[in-house]
């Protein structure tokens, strides 16, 4: 029935998730930081230059992908897209700021303007890798970066000036 092809399909995408190299490497940092492990020089330096070469090799891939698929094309999904993470994101995170944490003003200021930052560019090599959505993710990435100047800056104004 239904329910086991949405069970089938959370287990494909748990796997995929869990077996994709960016979310091993992040598994592995997080694992040697709690563990106060030291990395040798060398891997780390290795490790850096990769590092280094993740985000331009990213935005190359979304520069190459914006000159396949029109802004425009997919303009309504990626508004909607950039309104629930420049507009509903922060939102609840306000809300759960304050109503159920009782966060302090420094802390909510934070916790707000984090949530409102524009898509990343993460949410266009995640689509890429699964090739899934690609044209509506690099239309988000960009219009809500673009939109994101105005709206970070309007959350900034309501949550009482800087975020810290």
């Amino acid at each position: 029935g239904i329910g086991a092809g949405i069970g089938g399909a959370a287990l494909r995408a748990g796997r995929s998730i869990i077996g994709n190299a960016l979310m091993i490497g992040i598994a592995l940092g997080l694992t040697l930081n709690l563990l106060g492990a030291r990395v040798p020089a060398p891997i780390f330096a290795a490790a850096e230059l990769m590092a280094d070469a993740a985000v331009p090799a990213a935005l190359v891939g979304l520069g190459a992908a914006l000159t396949r698929y029109r802004v425009r094309g997919e303009i309504g999904w990626a508004l909607l897209v950039s309104a629930l993470s420049l507009v509903a994101h922060p939102a609840v995170a306000y809300g759960l700021g304050v109503y159920v944490f009782a966060l302090e003003a420094p802390q909510l200021r934070a916790a707000v303007i984090l949530a409102a930052m524009p898509c990343g560019l993460t949410a266009y090599v995640f689509a890429a890798l699964h090739a899934r959505a690609e044209p509506v993710a690099a239309s988000a990435v960009v219009l809500s970066t673009a939109l994101g100047v105005v709206s970070v800056s309007l959350w900034l104004a309501l949550m009482g000036g800087r975020a810290g």
